[in-house]
């Protein structure tokens, strides 16, 4: 696999509300894949970089050698570029994740109008409204990082993150010069 190319968007209906995400990937052998996922009940921001997650796990699971994301997301884009900082502890974990993934990969990502980004908003919307009517997949992707001195527990829904993802998560932690890594599984139950 060579270079890919990724819209992403995750939105929320109220902020915090149900949300889901969108994401199309191009230039695989087969053609664009489309993914929409409900993620429960998170913000915006959380969601967008979900969305962004999501890319990136895809992005390594097809051995891609470049990655390159569109985004309607300015926080998102301008905080994986370091123009931004990062002071949510939420975001905070999620922004971590990502730029260790991104790191496995000739990653880029720009921020596009909301006009240019429509069908991966369309499928985020679509995620959100389908799950909290009741017809979508309960399909939950959180991650939570939770960071200390010489060490990282990172605390992930097993069935969002991929084997070679976590397998990379690991490996970049002990190369920050973690001491310890943990991958812990959690399941949350959804009423």
């Amino acid at each position: 696999m060579s270079d890919l190319v990724a819209y992403v968007d995750g939105g929320s209906l109220g902020n915090p509300g149900p949300s889901g995400i969108g994401v199309i990937i191009d230039g695989c052998d087969d053609g664009p894949i489309r993914i929409q996922k409900w993620i429960g009940h998170q913000d915006n921001n959380v969601a967008e970089y979900l969305a962004l997650l999501e890319a990136l796990q895809r992005a390594l699971d097809m051995s891609a050698r470049a990655l390159h994301v569109y985004s309607d997301s300015e926080i998102v884009v301008k905080q994986m570029r370091g123009e931004y900082s990062c002071r949510s502890p939420r975001l905070y974990s999620l922004n971590w994740i990502c730029r260790k993934l991104a790191r496995s990969l000739q990653f880029s990502i720009s921020n596009v109008p909301r006009e240019k980004n429509r069908e991966a908003n369309s499928l985020a919307s679509k995620a959100a409204r389908n799950r909290f009517h009741g017809n979508g997949p309960a399909d939950l992707a959180t991650a939570e990082g939770y960071l200390c001195q010489d060490s990282v527990a990172l605390v992930i829904n097993p069935f969002c993150v991929t084997r070679s993802a976590r397998k990379s998560l690991r490996n970049t932690a002990k190369q920050s010069g973690f001491l310890n890594c943990w991958m812990i599984g959690i399941r949350i139950c959804l009423g």
